[in-house]
């Protein structure tokens, strides 16, 4: 299997790690560098008051007396000098305890200030998940014609992994099998652990037992038959091929009834290979979700393959682990992000999306 990530090389992220490691670390020195400013500037302050009240004092004391008022002048001297030691007294010692409220007030935002900083570094050196995506269903993912992956389910998981701090990889699942097999029923892609996730995938019977589907991002559309147009084609006695990684499975068929001939199937890794087969007669129809081949003939009957909405496919022991992409994704539906996206489905990726109601 070929793995191809757009935005990261191989190597990147252990740099990307340490660089933000290391700017972590040195915004706390700076913060703790404009802390320590602002203490000396504090006690600075103070020594200067003190040294002004002083002589305040002296030239009261000593200042001739034709500069004091005449009934000023009369005084005693030293009571009034003792009147003003003791106002400056009650002035400094007030400034003492706003200063030292000040100093524990900044002592206590620094150490919140590094805490969420250490979160931070945290959840980026730890928070690494590299997430597949299959290449053929338009707009939720697909190759465009540089060769690189697109789409609105990239789109969005690059929005969430942004929103919850995380360090995401986004990696292409070209053949579909690692992430989901319909006739093994397995996904060697999850349960080696070449990947956290898969993104897009449908909830089923046969995934939920072995998987887990978490976050609501997409409503299952319906199976359908498609046939070359014009055609007439028995599906008890047609050769049907099937998408090996889709929820459009033999299974789903055999669930909703279906009589056919399973010995006659076809299965491939992607639709074109499929759409391929039926061109040179080598399958009778298709079995795919019904928005899936336009410009084939659609039969009339659709089935319902799914027991859940889209979303990224895990393993269930990770599951607990994973619901920061719930959270992100609840978040991007309240902010009006995720509907936004949906709804520039078709302008940005030439096709309309099926993104569930937020």
């Amino acid at each position: 299997m070929s793995l191809m990530s757009e935005e990261t090389l191989p190597g990147e992220k252990e740099s990307r790690s340490v660089f933000f490691a290391e700017n972590a670390i040195r915004e706390n020195k700076k913060g703790m560098s404009n802390s320590r400013s602002a203490t000396a500037t504090a006690v600075a302050v103070l020594g200067l008051l003190i040294a002004v009240a002083a002589l305040v004092m002296v030239v009261i004391a000593y200042a001739r007396p034709k500069i004091i008022s005449p009934k000023m002048a009369a005084m005693d001297m030293d009571m009034m000098a003792q009147k003003v030691k003791t106002n400056m007294e009650t002035e400094m010692s007030e400034m003492v305890e706003q200063i030292h409220e000040y100093m524990v007030k900044q002592k206590e935002e620094s150490k919140e200030m590094r805490m969420r900083d250490e979160k931070k570094r945290m959840a980026m050196m730890e928070g690494h998940y590299t997430f597949a995506y299959n290449v053929d269903w338009k707009p939720q993912y697909y190759i465009d014609q540089n060769g690189f992956l697109k789409g609105q389910g990239l789109d969005m998981m690059k929005e969430i992994c942004k929103m919850e701090n995380k360090n995401c990889t986004h990696v292409v699942n070209y053949d579909g099998g690692p992430c989901w097999n319909s006739m093994r029923r397995n996904a060697p892609g999850l349960q080696g652990r070449w990947f956290d996730g898969c993104v897009g995938f449908i909830k089923t019977v046969e995934r939920s037992n072995v998987f887990a589907i978490v976050g609501s991002m997409y409503e299952p559309v319906k199976g359908a038959f498609f046939t070359k147009v014009g055609a007439t084609v028995d599906i008890g006695t047609a050769r049907i091929g099937f998408d090996s990684s889709y929820y459009t499975s033999p299974a789903c068929l055999t669930r909703n009834g279906v009589a056919f001939d399973a010995s006659a199937h076809v299965l491939a890794e992607t639709y074109d290979a499929l759409e391929t087969h039926l061109n040179n007669d080598s399958i009778d129809a298709i079995f795919a979700p019904e928005n899936q081949f336009p410009n084939l003939q659609k039969m009339a009957t659709t089935y319902d393959c799914a027991i859940g909405k889209g979303g990224v496919m895990v393993r269930k022991d990770m599951a607990p682990r994973m619901m920061w992409i719930h959270r992100g994704l609840e978040k991007m539906k309240r902010s009006g992000k995720f509907r936004e996206q949906c709804e520039n489905a078709l302008r940005d990726h030439g096709a309309p999306s099926i993104c569930v109601s937020a």
